[in-house]
């Protein structure tokens, strides 16, 4: 059981920096580690009980089998729950870890070869050979450490500049093949397009717009003259059978 706790502050604050106010910040401060205290009590109590229902829930599933495969099913229907969680991360993950792993193993095959050409032109310094006397052969040994060090250096400082080289050449080489000749081409087949759809679009504008337009006006054109000739037609008509007529009175018309 928790100890029931009471905090009680009495503050008589008179004066600013008076002793008064002191014992007051005093006897907040202490009550306050009071409180503190007794939260500390109550979780490691709270921690000794679940550490107790713990040990105690393991010997009875040690204990009885039935139990554990009750409890194992728990276990299973959390995991299946927790999983399409842990498939989405994976989901996520599996991009970055397959890149690193290429990286990896490139890096792994770019090594092997500077190194063997590093190995080999240690091996193939000149070494001063020994004298048989201890102090000189000393001096003479880290003479030869020296010189194989600087061949190391040398060889690797080499092997460095021209696999930076080599990759830059590569990066050059990736930028033009994945971004420079697809973007002209890009580029080129979008101005064959746009120009085949400025074209299209002339040949739709006559074939749907000007040509049926032409044709109305013509049609209406005709149509027009149609009813302007008509009156002369038929004036014509009119005149032709009077001259008729008036050369048949005479014996003047057409032979039948």
């Amino acid at each position: 059981m928790v100890e029931k706790f009471e905090v009680e502050v009495p503050i008589s604050v008179k004066g600013v920096g008076g002793i008064e106010a002191g014992n007051a910040g005093k006897k907040i401060a202490d009550s306050m580690a009071a409180v503190t205290k007794g939260l500390k009590g109550v979780v490691t109590k709270f921690g000794v009980l679940g550490a107790a229902i713990a040990a105690a829930v393991g010997l009875l599933a040690k204990s009885s089998p039935y139990l554990k495969g009750i409890l194992d099913i728990f276990g299973r229907a959390f995991m299946i729950f927790f999983r399409p969680f842990g498939d989405f991360l994976a989901t996520l993950l599996r991009p970055l870890a397959i890149l690193l792993m290429k990286m990896a193993v490139a890096f792994l095959k770019w090594t092997r070869g500077p190194m063997g050409k590093v190995r080999e032109a240690v091996e193939s310094v000149p070494q001063i050979g020994l004298t048989g006397q201890t102090l000189p052969d000393v001096v003479i040994g880290l003479a030869n450490w020296a010189l194989k060090v600087g061949a190391a250096l040398g060889q690797l400082i080499f092997e460095i500049g021209k696999g930076a080289f080599e990759l830059g050449a590569q990066i050059g080489q990736w930028f033009y093949d994945k971004i420079i000749l697809p973007a002209g081409n890009a580029i080129s087949n979008f101005i064959i397009k746009a120009f085949d759809w400025v074209k299209g679009i002339g040949e739709k504008i006559w074939a749907n717009i000007l040509s049926p337009a032409w044709n109305w006006f013509k049609d209406i054109g005709i149509k027009i003259w149609d009813i302007l000739k008509s009156p002369f037609d038929f004036l014509a008509d009119a005149i032709q059978g009077i001259v008729d007529k008036i050369l048949s009175i005479f014996g003047g018309g057409k032979k039948e």
